[in-house]
C-alpha cells in the first residue's frame, strides 16, 4: 500500500485513486468467483461477469470514500497525528463494511504468524491498522516527509507486534494441554451427481488402520443427504458405525424446520451433526451464515422471478446460535473437557460466530467445508487463508475437512500443521492429534472495541471540521 499513499499524497483525485486501487485487488482477488458461481449457481457466463463485476464495484465503494476523506481528516498540525487520523480512517471504513467478503489486505499476513498474534486483543481491524501504520511511515519517508520520525516508527510497529506474538506463542505453546483427541479428516471430491461410496470406503479403510481414531469427520459435500430426514440414509450411517465403531461429525445437507405452519421449498437447514459411536444424536447445530445466491436467493419473496435467473440457488434457512457440542472420547458422557464449535464452511469467514462458541465452552474449532467448486483455482486458498485468523483470535486449535481442498490443521496460534495440508480436488483421508488446551484472550472477552474507538474518534475528527477543505 505503500506506493498507494505516495499517490495520494500527490494528487487532488483520492477517491479515484483509492477506488480504481481497490477494484483492481477485488477484481484479482475473487476471480475464482466466476467458474464458481457458473458451476454452482446455473448461471450464463454473460451474467457471472457483470454480477462479479458489479460486487467488485460494490466493494470498492469504502475505499472511494477513503479516498474522499483522505485529506479532509487532517485536522491537526502534527504530521504523526494527522497520519494516524488517516490510519484510523482505513481501518474504521475498511472493517466496518464487510458486509459479503470480509476480506482487506491484513489478510495477506496469514502465513506470518510471528507477527500477526496482536488479533487476540482487537481482531482483524489491530492487525490493519498496524499495517497500514506500517506502510504510510514508509510512504512518508520515502517523500522525505521527516524521514527520521516515520522509519523509527514504522521499525518500532515492527518491532513490538513481533515481540508480542512471540511472546504470546511462547505462552501457548507451553501450556499445559488439557486433552489431546484423534481425529480422522476425511476428503472424498465429491461432485453432486456422485455417490457417498467413496466417502464410505474412504471412512472404512482409515478407521481399519488406525485404532487410535478419536472422532470421524466428514466434510461439507454436495450430492442429497440427510441423516435425520432419510430413513436409507440414516441405515447407512447406522451399518458404517457398527462397522467402525467410532463417533462421527458429519454434514447432514437438509434438516426441515420445525412448526412450519405450510411447507415450503425454503424451509430447511445446512446443518452440523454428532453422532455417537451408538449410532444416537449428541447434537445438531444449523448452519447460521449463508452464503447468498449460493445457499439462498436474496429478495426471492419479492421478486420470485429472479428463480429463473439462479435455478440452481439452493433453498436453505439460517439457524439460531447454538452452544458447541460436547463429546466425549469413550462416548459415555458428554459433559467431558473437549467441546467443539462445528462451524460450516463461509461462517467461518465471520469473527463473532466463533468467539461466540468459544464464549460458550468451545476448546477447538471444526470447520466443515465445501471447495470443490473453485476447482483448481485460488479460491479454496483465500478461504482457508481468511479463516485462520479465528483459531489466533480466540487461541483455539482449528480442524477445517474440506470436500475438495485444502484441509488442513492449524494451532491456536495459526500454525499450519504442514504435514495435514491436503492438495486440490484430490480423495484423501489421515489421522491428525490435536492438543486441547483452555485459554483465553482479551478479543473474547471485549471483541471488537477497537474498531468502535477507531471509529468513534474518526466521526468526531470529521465532525470538527468547521472550515472548508481549501481554506485550510
Amino acid at each position: 500500500m505503500t506506493p498507494l499513499f505516495i499517490a495520494a499524497d500527490n494528487s487532488k483525485k483520492c477517491a479515484a485513486i483509492f477506488g480504481l486501487w481497490a477494484f483492481a485487488w477485488w477484481c484479482w482477488s475473487i476471480f475464482w468467483m466466476l467458474p464458481a458461481a457458473i458451476d454452482f449457481i446455473g448461471i450464463s457466463p454473460i451474467l457471472a461477469s457483470i454480477l462479479w463485476g458489479l460486487l467488485c464495484a460494490l466493494l470498492s465503494l469504502p475505499y472511494w470514500v477513503i479516498g474522499r476523506l483522505w485529506h479532509r481528516i487532517c485536522v491537526t498540525q502534527s504530521p504523526l497525528l494527522n497520519g494516524t487520523l488517516q490510519t484510523l480512517l482505513f481501518t474504521a471504513l475498511a472493517s466496518c463494511t464487510q458486509w459479503f467478503v470480509p476480506a482487506n489486505p491484513a489478510h495477506s499476513l496469514y502465513i506470518y504468524p510471528q507477527f500477526i498474534q496482536i488479533v487476540d486483543i482487537g481482531g482483524i481491524p489491530l492487525l490493519l491498522f498496524g499495517l497500514v501504520s506500517v506502510n504510510l511511515c514508509l510512504a512518508k519517508t520515502f517523500q522525505n516527509k521527516s524521514p527520521f520520525v516515520m522509519s523509527c516508527t514504522a521499525g518500532a510497529i515492527t518491532l513490538l507486534c513481533f515481540t508480542y506474538s512471540h511472546i504470546r506463542i511462547f505462552q501457548f505453546n507451553n501450556q499445559k494441554n488439557i486433552d489431546t483427541i484423534n481425529i480422522a479428516m476425511l476428503q472424498p471430491n465429491l461432485q453432486r451427481e456422485d455417490s457417498l461410496d467413496r466417502l464410505f470406503h474412504l471412512t472404512e479403510n482409515l478407521t481399519s488402520n488406525n485404532s487410535n481414531i478419536d472422532l470421524v469427520v466428514w466434510p461439507e459435500f454436495p450430492p442429497a443427504f440427510s441423516w435425520q430426514e432419510n430413513k436409507s440414509d440414516r441405515d447407512k450411517i447406522t451399518a458404517l458405525i457398527e462397522t467402525i465403531n467410532k463417533p462421527i461429525l458429519l454434514n447432514s445437507g437438509y434438516i426441515y424446520q420445525k412448526n412450519s405452519t405450510t411447507p415450503t421449498p425454503r424451509s430447511y437447514y445446512n446443518a452440523a451433526q454428532l453422532i455417537s459411536s451408538k449410532a444416537e444424536l449428541l447434537g445438531s447445530y444449523h448452519k447460521q451464515h449463508l452464503v447468498p445466491f449460493f445457499e439462498y436467493l436474496p429478495f426471492e419473496a419479492t421478486f420470485p422471478r429472479l428463480r429463473h435467473w439462479f435455478p440452481d440457488t439452493l433453498r436453505y434457512v439460517s439457524g439460531d446460535r447454538h452452544s458447541p457440542l460436547g463429546f466425549s472420547k469413550n462416548n459415555q458422557h458428554i459433559d467431558n473437557n473437549i467441546h467443539i464449535a462445528p462451524l460450516i464452511c463461509f461462517e467461518m469467514l465471520f469473527p463473532h460466530y466463533s468467539r461466540y462458541q468459544a464464549n460458550q465452552g468451545a476448546n477447538i474449532i471444526i470447520n466443515l467445508s465445501n471447495d470443490s467448486w473453485f476447482k483448481t483455482s485460488k479460491g479454496s486458498i483465500n478461504h482457508f487463508s481468511l479463516a485462520i485468523f479465528r483459531s489466533i483470535e480466540n487461541k483455539l486449535p482449528w480442524v477445517r475437512v474440506s470436500n475438495g481442498g485444502i484441509s488442513a490443521s492449524v494451532s491456536g496460534t495459526g500454525e499450519i500443521d504442514v504435514s495435514s495440508l491436503t492438495n486440490l480436488n484430490e480423495h484423501h483421508a489421515q489421522v491428525i492429534q490435536v492438543d486441547i488446551k483452555n485459554t483465553l484472550t482479551l478479543y473474547q472477552k471485549i471483541g471488537d472495541l477497537f474498531l468502535i474507538l477507531a471509529s468513534i474518534i474518526v466521526i468526531t475528527a470529521l465532525a470538527s471540521l468547521t472550515r472548508p477543505f481549501k481554506s485550510r
